[in-house]
């Protein structure tokens, strides 16, 4: 999986707190993180040429399973 840029992590941060706003909080909390993390992140980035299916068009279904993955071992901090 090739890894997505810094601009990707300073858009995570945007969608995050601008959640946190609409929730009416000044602050961000791990679920916000956790609910815009696969829409900011599932066209950032890339599986390396031998995990895709080239039978589709788009498949997603890959990298969904990664950010899924990354967000269960992140340890939430306290």
């Amino acid at each position: 999986m090739l890894g997505a840029s810094p601009r990707a992590e300073i858009a995570l941060l945007y969608a995050a707190k601008a959640l946190a706003a609409l929730n009416n909080r000044v602050y961000v909390i791990p679920d916000d993180v956790k609910r815009v993390c696969y829409r900011v992140l599932n066209h950032r980035l890339m599986p390396k040429p031998e995990y895709i299916d080239l039978s589709k068009k788009t498949d997603y279904g890959f990298v969904e399973k990664v950010i899924e993955e990354y967000l269960l071992e992140t340890e939430v901090p306290i």
